[in-house]
């Protein structure tokens, strides 16, 4: 937001994943459907196409994790703006945040329903 993309800090990933899981009350049965969007992600981007950016992967368990809580979760799901106000200052803004997860939904074709045999 106050910085461009390459001066921004990105907080160890594990510390990020774990920060997202706790503050954001996030289900193992909201987590499993985000693992399965990030391999449905995976298998549409060819690797010639991979993201190298500073943060990617920090964007795409984001992404993953918000489009799974709204999937998933009717009485508290992961909003936005929850995500933003625990995210370290600075990091992403809300309308970033916003546009992750509409390039997300369409990588993935917005296929968000689970085959219980993909479980």
């Amino acid at each position: 937001p106050d910085r461009p993309i390459d001066e921004r800090k990105y907080p160890e990933f594990r510390y990020f994943i774990r920060t997202l899981l706790i503050n954001g009350r996030i289900s193992a049965d909201t987590l499993v459907h985000a693992l399965i969007y990030l391999s449905r992600f995976h298998c549409r981007v060819s690797r010639q196409r991979a993201l190298v950016e500073e943060g990617a992967k920090h964007k795409l368990f984001l992404a993953a994790l918000l489009v799974a809580s709204k999937f998933c979760d009717d009485r508290w799901p992961l909003a936005t703006v929850v995500v933003c106000d625990f995210l370290p200052s600075g990091l992403l803004s809300f309308a970033e945040v916003n546009r992750i997860e509409r390039a997300f939904l369409k990588v993935i074709g917005y296929k968000l329903i689970v085959d219980p045999n993909e479980l």
